[in-house]
């Protein structure tokens, strides 16, 4: 099992880790949050999503168990975290995802270009981690898009790839030490070249091991310390308790990246038959009764019921209605990425109405708001749910 794990864990991790090496304009990537990152509230995700013939791209979700795989297997369902964008974005902002109403838990982050041609390129970035439970380690550190706040996480919150002993020929940088910031391995944690997974590992900082911390990483969160053999190189700093202020360190420029991989998508010029269609199979919303002011979370599961593949991912149009004057409370929207013919996917919408209390409404949802899937019928992408709004503002 644990092989296993090790083996799956690099393979997916050295995908999320084109977002860091990407260096062309016309890429894929995410940027931030990095892998072995703890996520709380809203976070900011950036990166690039500027392809040839991009005409959209849009980001999700899906949890990961104990052992870095995903929950229900590989054909697990993904959840949106944005609706589709349409606009091509380089060193930017991708989206917000709010973890709010997520579990706490292990994910698996992926960005989707749509090409013009019906096909699509991914980037996956795993594992992080969510966790906005109260009951928390004092001073548990986030990733929230505008740095990392406050220090130390528990054990329970890293995640440790374990990897070889040292190697013997690794770079030497020099760091002048500052005296007074020293941090603690929650649990068994490779040191490594760089700041990143892909860099080999120089060494093994023990659990339960104090060291001293002697410089930052310039570009991100990890730590550069120094083992008891003199042995120097970065460190998550999720893995670790911390002692001192840490922007009392000089900052450290890694080393070049390892390797370079570089991505081409290959397009075709095929015509696709129209085949697909999209319908809404299952729907259901939480709280079944909600109070004025209290998010909904929409749950509806929706199934490519046709005959072939849908090619383009799609978006999906939420909107609240008050039905006693037939006023739009509240709107909002989803994503479907492409879907073979019998595939699901289950869209996980949150949408607040804050209005008059004690008064019915209704929830209408539209598949495919912007026509981006050729369907056989074009007539079922519409769907009501009424409920009832209750007191709470």
């Amino acid at each position: 099992m644990l092989i296993r794990r090790l083996l799956y864990v690099v393979g997916i991790c050295c995908m999320g880790a084109m977002s860091l090496l990407a260096q062309s304009g016309d890429t894929i990537e995410i940027t931030a949050p990095q892998p072995v990152s703890l996520l709380r509230g809203t976070v900011t995700i950036t990166g690039t999503a500027n392809l040839p013939a991009q005409t959209g791209y849009f980001l999700q979700y899906r949890e990961l168990d104990e052992d870095l795989l995903p929950v229900g297997g590989d054909d697990a369902l993904w959840s949106p975290v944005t609706a589709i964008v349409q606009e091509p974005v380089v060193d930017g902002v991708l989206g917000e995802w709010d973890t709010g109403p997520v579990d706490d838990g292990v994910y698996q982050l992926q960005l989707v270009v749509n090409i013009s041609d019906g096909g699509s390129a991914r980037v996956t970035l795993e594992p992080v981690r969510v966790q906005n439970a109260d009951v928390l380690a004092e001073g548990a550190r986030f990733y929230t898009g505008e740095g990392i706040l406050a220090p130390t996480p528990t054990a329970e919150t890293s995640i440790v790839i374990a990897t070889p002993p040292p190697s013997a020929a690794s770079p030497t940088i020099a760091v002048t030490t500052v005296a007074g910031v020293s941090v603690t391995a929650l649990v068994q944690a490779n040191v490594r070249e760089g700041d990143f997974i892909l860099y080999p590992p120089v060494g093994i900082l023990e659990q339960g091991e104090t060291v001293q911390a002697i410089g930052r990483s310039s570009r991100s969160s990890w730590l550069y310390i120094r083992l008891s053999d003199g042995t120097e190189g970065f460190i998550a700093d999720s893995t670790l308790s911390i002692n001192g202020d840490v922007f009392d360190l000089p900052p450290v420029e890694p080393p070049p990246l390892p390797i370079t991989p570089t991505f081409t998508p290959t397009p075709t010029s095929t015509p696709l038959p129209v085949q697909a269609n999209l319908s809404v199979v299952s729907f259901r919303i939480n709280p079944s009764s909600p109070d004025c002011g209290e998010t909904i979370r929409i749950t509806a599961e929706i199934q490519n019921t046709g005959t072939g593949p849908s090619f383009n991912s799609a978006r999906i149009n939420v909107v609240d209605r008050e039905l006693d004057d037939n006023e739009i409370t509240e709107t909002t929207s989803g994503g479907i990425p492409p879907l073979d013919a019998g595939e699901k996917f289950r869209a996980l919408i949150p949408i607040t109405v804050d209005e008059e209390p004690n008064e019915e409404h209704r929830i209408e949802l539209l598949l495919d708001a912007d026509q981006q899937v050729p369907e056989t019928n074009e007539n079922d992408n519409f769907f009501t749910f009424e409920y009832d709004l209750g007191d709470g503002c």
